[in-house]
């Protein structure tokens, strides 16, 4: 990438899925119907270690959504990736990621896209 290109959004998340997602589907329970603006997808990670990598999208620009789990042990955490536009901005082109602005680094490198701990026990 030459150092004045500027990735559009979904780049990021393209570049996310790629380093979590594998390519086993699971199946996913639980979508109500008055959560139809809410789509949750759930599949194995891409190191294969057992890991479940949950994606759950929310289509409706007017509300928020909570998300609940079940059959986590007290103590049990996950990696958060919570991927929004700039200011909760849908079409807005910049992408943040847990709240921080995602860019390019010197040489269009990319960002390091940590998560955030939270506990699996807990709605997101």
């Amino acid at each position: 990438m030459t150092p004045d290109v500027v990735p559009n959004p979904d780049f990021y998340t393209a570049v996310l899925w790629k380093r979590l997602v594998g390519e086993v589907v699971l199946a996913v329970k639980g979508q109500e119907a008055p959560l139809q603006s809410v789509r949750t997808y759930a599949y194995c990670g891409s190191a294969l270690d057992g890991t479940v990598v949950l994606t759950t999208m929310n289509l409706n620009t007017a509300d928020t959504a909570v998300i609940t789990t079940s059959g986590f042990t007290t103590g049990a955490t996950r990696n958060e990736y919570l991927l929004q536009g700039l200011g909760g901005n849908y079409t807005s082109p910049n992408m943040t990621l847990n709240g921080q602005v995602l860019s390019l680094g010197p040489g269009g490198a990319l960002p390091l896209m940590q998560p955030v701990k939270g506990d699996a026990t807990k709605p997101i």
